[in-house]
């Protein structure tokens, strides 16, 4: 249970723009995650709109209205063929989808680009090699 007001938990909780500005100043990417964090798949064509809308002005001002190749990485993983619409409407670049799997630039899944969680990888270097670091070895 939060003992504490919303907005103070967020402050907490949540990067600011300062924060997010710096990042982005020092060479990090920030991309879309929606704006509310809404299961896009699960909500209406317009209701997708506005979340794709007000999460791309944020980026926008968080890049200072300079043209963007924006990437949407999908809320709970949710999107469908109307989201993919819309997010091409807004000149999104890829969309990354959930599924475990090292990232592939593929223009025919350009909208679903598989990834790998930060659980999928061991957490030092002393951890065991598993199926994902295997893989990666193999490539080179």
């Amino acid at each position: 249970m939060v003992k504490i007001n919303e907005t103070t938990f967020a402050q907490e909780l949540y990067m600011s723009m300062d924060q997010l500005e710096l990042m982005r100043k020092n060479g990090m990417y920030i991309g879309g995650h929606g704006f509310a964090h809404q299961w896009l798949g699960k909500i209406s064509e317009e209701e997708q709109r506005k979340e794709i809308e007000l999460n791309y002005k944020f980026l926008k001002k968080l890049y200072n209205d300079k043209p963007i190749n924006w990437v949407m990485s999908y809320p709970h993983g949710s999107f469908n063929s109307t989201t993919i619409s819309i997010l091409k409407e807004f000149d999104c670049a890829i969309g990354l989808g959930v599924n475990a799997d090292l990232a592939r630039l593929d223009p025919k899944i350009r909208f679903n680009i598989p990834r790998l969680d930060t659980n999928h990888i061991p957490f030092s270097v002393e951890s065991k090699p598993n199926k994902w670091t295997n893989k990666i070895l193999d490539l080179n």
